[in-house]
């Protein structure tokens, strides 16, 4: 891991995963059932899907570091987005959402298509939809809102980037 401030959140792309992998489990199930063959190829599909709902959702609930502040840029380590380093000057804006349960930072880019250049191509097509909907943010769930919100703040505010509280 790169030097610099770690931020701490979880997740949402062990969430996704999740949900992927209970609906794949319950798909399966029910193939399973409604099957007249043997059930051993669709039965070993179901517990796979299983294996791996428990095992995202079990990382989806630890807290881990999701993002570094170091000297260039915010440095993204949530399997989400995990596209790297992204520098002061690619941010355009930084939106902070303060929550009842965790505060979420969204970062504006200004130009979204070389960012997304860095996915890999099954990655890219797969969250083509999402990047359209979230406008080309790239959005972070954090663990606490006060000492790491004020870090984000203040790193941004020194690189001249301009950040934008909202209450949802």
């Amino acid at each position: 891991m790169e030097e610099g401030t770690p931020i701490y959140g979880h997740s949402r792309g062990y969430r996704m995963l999740s949900a992927v992998a209970l609906a794949g489990a319950l798909l399966s199930i029910a193939t399973v059932i409604n099957s007249s063959r043997p059930p051993l190829l669709f039965g070993t599909v179901a517990l796979a899907f299983g294996a791996l709902f428990f095992f995202s959702w079990y990382q989806a609930a630890r807290r881990s570091v999701v993002m570094t502040i170091g000297d260039e840029g915010f440095a993204l380590c949530d399997p989400a987005v995990a596209l790297g380093l992204l520098r002061f000057e690619d941010i355009q804006e930084i939106r902070i959402y303060a929550t009842l349960d965790r505060p979420r930072v969204a970062f504006q880019i200004r130009e979204p298509g070389a960012l997304r250049c860095r996915e890999p191509l099954l990655l890219r097509l797969a969250l083509c939809p999402v990047w359209a909907v979230r406008r080309y943010q790239i959005v972070l769930e954090l663990d606490r809102f006060n000492d790491q919100i004020m870090a984000v703040k203040t790193t941004a505010l020194k690189a001249g980037i301009p950040v934008v509280s909202e209450l949802v």
